[in-house]
């Protein structure tokens, strides 16, 4: 193998960690692939990370770094999740939950996807999820619709 071929090698393998944090600022990757803003005026629709009230209880503290915000809301969000969900399956693997509550405390739209995929475990828990008990959630003193996202790690 010639020096050109193994830098350009060197290259390939590096090209992974030179894409890392290619989500700007104050956006995020949404359930349909694609890089979003966390307030987006026009459909009124605001990220859980910037939101002045959560549209769920929980015990995250007002003050504290959006990334520790963001973890701890997913978190709660989980937790929440885990206590309504009443699973009996060998089921191993993680799911992903995308909603929007509306400014009525309604989910207006829910999406589910498992991996490895199970129909019944993505049933289960967008049932699961739409039993949760929500209220309107504030940006600013506003009411408005959030985006949630949150994982479940099944074992």
């Amino acid at each position: 193998m010639n020096i050109r071929n193994l830098n350009f090698l060197i290259f390939l393998m590096a090209l992974p960690f030179l894409s890392n944090g290619q989500i700007p600022k104050g956006h995020f990757l949404d359930s349909d692939g694609e890089i979003k803003p966390f307030k987006q005026e026009k459909k009124g629709l605001y990220h859980y990370a910037i939101l002045s009230e959560q549209p769920f209880e929980n015990n995250c503290p007002k003050k504290q770094s959006q990334k520790k915000k963001i973890i701890c809301i997913e978190d709660s969000l989980s937790d929440m999740l885990h206590k309504k969900l009443n699973l009996e399956s060998d089921y191993k693997g993680r799911v992903y939950i995308y909603l929007t509550v509306n400014e009525e405390a309604e989910i207006e739209d829910i999406n589910v996807t498992s991996y490895p995929n199970s129909d019944e475990i993505n049933g289960l828990v967008e049932n699961a999820t739409k039993e949760l008990p929500f209220k309107s959630a504030t940006y600013e003193d506003k009411i408005v619709k959030a985006r949630l996202w949150t994982f479940l790690a099944l074992e």
